[in-house]
């Protein structure tokens, strides 16, 4: 499992064996979004330092940058080796 807090702390990202990545409320515990997009667990999350795009990486080699309001991917890449 893994977790990341954006810029202002007022949201958390989590990642896990499930392969999503879910955006939290640090507020009130609510879940705002679920990010899909990996095809094995996740090992690692986080939001950029402006907080505009999140990073994932998973056991399936690959990171992606994803845009953190619509949550749609920008872009995908493949890691030379198992992460």
């Amino acid at each position: 499992s893994t977790c990341g807090f954006s810029p202002d702390s007022k949201k958390v990202l989590s990642g896990g064996e499930d392969n999503l990545v879910i955006e939290w409320s640090a507020v009130n515990a609510k879940r705002l979004a679920t990010i899909q997009g990996h095809e094995a667990p996740i090992k690692g999350c986080c939001y950029s330092a402006d907080g505009r795009r999140i990073i994932t990486v998973s056991t399936d080699s690959m990171a992606i940058m994803w845009d953190a309001i619509s949550k749609r991917e920008i872009c995908s890449f493949a890691c030379l080796s198992r992460i």
